[in-house]
């Protein structure tokens, strides 16, 4: 179930990522499959081209994978395919409704190369991965076995995502301000900002980290769980820094306010290890609204509003705005999943 919950999640990203900012819709009355046309566009580089080809892999690879071992490889390979090819020409089909984007019959090849390259490392790789004992057995050694527990590993997995958000607070998920009316950015003194930040970021961490904790079984080391995930986040929100900005602003992220935040949700995760299964759901639960109510109502930084304005996307338009959509969903994700997880529980335990 895990390959099938990332295809759906992978498929949905691309779709965002296509599609965004979802804006100025208009026909401008060009037949929708123009895009087929054997014209060049006018501004084509090197990174538009990998970037097109790269984004489609994962989509052809977790195809196979999702088919496994419902269908021979070879089969699974070729609907890979064809579904990649049919998702591409649909988002270029309907980029032509879109006046900031631009369609052409190079970027559908690209993206079908992609998943067909996919498909053929599916073939070679998936098969292992799903009849691999050693990994089953550390899935089912380390987390509960069910199904809806690959669901959230989904879930934490777009939370790693949501970190490579450079306009967001350390750790904050569940912003709003693109959709309902910002607070004004009004300058107060630098202190503010960062207990605002330090507040934000352990608040957050420790509504992430209870979620992990959930997922774990429960005779084993939940914190080791939720220290390597932290550190993979922390790891890639340098990353994201370093390659939208430039490489000696890999730590820029790590403000006072931050490491404060940091410090201090690990030191509350720490105090609430002994947690019960129900107690921690709850408190999971609560930890998370809290945390996306306060990212919405505490005021906006100007000086990281500042920073950010002497930075040109550029080709990371497209990746910023689907990091920021991920980043504002993820609470609204997670605490469904744990809502449905406490009422299966609670149901489990009736029936005890």
């Amino acid at each position: 179930m895990l390959a099938r919950y990332l295809l759906v999640a992978h498929a949905l990203l691309i779709t965002y990522a296509s599609l965004h900012p979802f804006q100025g819709w208009h026909d401008r009355g060009a037949d929708l499959l123009a895009f087929l046309e054997p014209t060049m566009p006018k501004f084509v580089t090197a990174f538009d081209v990998g970037i097109n080809f790269i984004a489609y892999i994962p989509l052809g690879f977790l195809m196979v994978g999702a088919m496994c071992p419902l269908r021979r490889v070879a089969g699974a390979a070729l609907l890979a395919f064809a579904a990649s090819a049919l998702l591409s020409g649909t988002m270029e089909a309907i980029q032509t409704l879109l006046p900031n984007r631009v369609s052409s019959h190079l970027d559908f090849a690209m993206n079908s190369a992609g998943g067909l390259a996919g498909a053929l490392l599916g073939i070679w790789i998936a098969p292992r991965l799903v009849e691999n004992e050693a990994l089953r057995r550390l899935r089912l050694t380390w987390f509960h076995p069910d199904s809806r527990t690959d669901l959230g590993l989904v879930i934490v997995a777009l939370w790693l995502l949501a970190q490579l958000n450079p306009e967001t607070l350390m750790f904050g998920t569940g912003s709003l301000r693109g959709i309902l009316q910002a607070v004004p950015a009004t300058l107060h003194p630098a202190e503010v900002f960062i207990g605002v930040e330090a507040l934000v970021s352990a608040t957050h961490l420790v509504a992430a980290g209870l979620f992990i904790g959930t997922l774990v079984q429960p005779r084993r080391s939940t914190w080791m769980i939720v220290g390597i995930v932290v550190a993979t986040a922390i790891i890639l929100r340098a990353t994201a820094f370093a390659t939208l900005f430039s490489p000696e602003n890999a730590f820029r992220w790590a403000t006072s306010g931050a490491i404060q935040g940091l410090i201090a949700g690990i030191t509350i995760l720490v105090m609430l290890t002994h947690l019960r299964a129900s107690i921690r759901l709850a408190t999971a639960c609560l930890f998370l609204m809290f945390g996306t109510a306060l990212v919405n109502v505490v005021p906006g930084n100007p000086y990281t509003a500042n920073a950010l304005q002497v930075w040109y996307p550029g080709h990371f338009l497209n990746f910023n705005g689907l990091t920021g959509f991920v980043s504002s969903l993820w609470p609204f994700a997670a605490l469904g999943y744990l809502i449905f997880a406490a009422v299966a529980a609670r149901e489990e335990d009736l029936k005890g």
